[in-house]
């Protein structure tokens, strides 16, 4: 009985909220997700186009890399509605302030999105990798492995306070 009634407190809780009626929230009102998905897909896309920008394709290629990208552009917009639609139900769902349980639900939905959007990402790259010829290979690989050594660098920040103690803060006096 209990579950039943938290079912239904969900319900009306989503029924409630403007999205699902139909229209989208205002800017104001839109989760803090929402531009972190959407910087997301259009990073995943500047991506795209800066290995076919870099690569010199062939008009071969260009057809087979301009095939793959119409082929999956749907997908990403149905995944980037999918979480964001997903991201306002958790909002929902945390000001109603149920319990932990559904919160948790919702998020282990969001990250199977992202799961999702990653792998169609990473066969989007092999159909690509497999069209290239050995020198265009090795410049994919190069960027691939810069792309990968400026996250690891975006992760760890230099801590500058930490060598020059005498350096005050940004914005402090």
């Amino acid at each position: 009985m209990n579950k039943y009634l938290n079912n239904l407190f969900i319900f009306l809780v989503l029924m409630a909220c403007p999205v699902f009626g139909g229209t989208l929230l205002s800017a104001d009102s839109a989760p803090d997700d929402f531009i972190f998905y959407k910087q997301y897909m259009e990073q995943i896309i500047n991506d795209k186009a800066v290995i076919f920008n870099t690569l010199n394709l062939s008009d071969y290629q260009r057809e087979k890399f301009e095939e793959i990208t119409q082929k999956n552009t749907p997908i990403y917009k149905q995944k980037l509605e999918e979480l964001l639609k997903e991201s306002y139900r958790l909002k929902a769902l945390k000001c109603s302030k149920l319990g932990f349980y559904e919160t948790h639900l919702q998020r282990k939905i969001i990250k199977n999105i992202e799961k999702e959007v990653a792998e169609i990402s990473l066969r989007e790259d092999k159909e690509l990798y497999k069209i290239l010829n050995f020198s265009q290979r090795s410049k994919y690989r190069n960027i691939k492995h810069l792309e990968r050594h400026d996250l690891r660098k975006e992760k760890r920040p230099k801590d500058y306070y930490k060598l020059n103690p005498q350096m005050s803060h940004f914005g402090c006096g």
